[in-house]
């Protein structure tokens, strides 16, 4: 196998003249040799990589990439659209339960006042009959 440099690309040849001649002077036949020569050189040929080739590839994979940066871009923006709703949303609900905890706080202490309210003034006008009674017996025997 040869190669030939120029400045865009590098190109093999597989010399299947010169394989023969080394495979029957080896002592193989001749058409034999020949055969052994055509079915390496269809291999080599069909698997070698170029210049252009990797290029063409470079050019695609960065194409790919691209197009992947723009889809994760965008799925990005779109998680956190919904991230935001989703908190604002979350938000507004956790005003109304707070508003709804004061509300029902207030009318809990609201109740509680009464009945102290009512508690109260009920020990007071029973202090006051008993002290009025007091009064009243120790007027009686003074």
């Amino acid at each position: 196998m040869t190669s030939k440099t120029s400045d865009d690309m590098t190109t093999y040849t597989f010399d299947t003249l010169t394989y023969v001649k080394e495979l029957v002077a080896a002592g193989m036949p001749e058409p034999q040799a020949e055969v052994i020569s055509l079915r390496q050189k269809s291999p080599m040929e069909s698997e070698l990589t170029t210049k252009t080739d990797l290029r063409n590839l470079e050019r695609v994979t960065k194409a790919e990439i691209e197009a992947l940066e723009h889809f994760t871009k965008a799925e990005l923006k779109k998680l956190e659209l919904s991230t935001k709703t989703e908190i604002k949303a979350l938000e507004q609900f956790t005003r109304a339960e707070l508003k709804a905890l004061e509300s029902s706080t207030r009318r809990d202490l609201q109740q509680m006042e009464l009945r102290l309210t009512h508690d109260l003034t009920l020990r007071l006008g029973s202090m006051m009959v008993i002290s009025v009674g007091a009064a009243a017996s120790l007027a009686t025997l003074l």
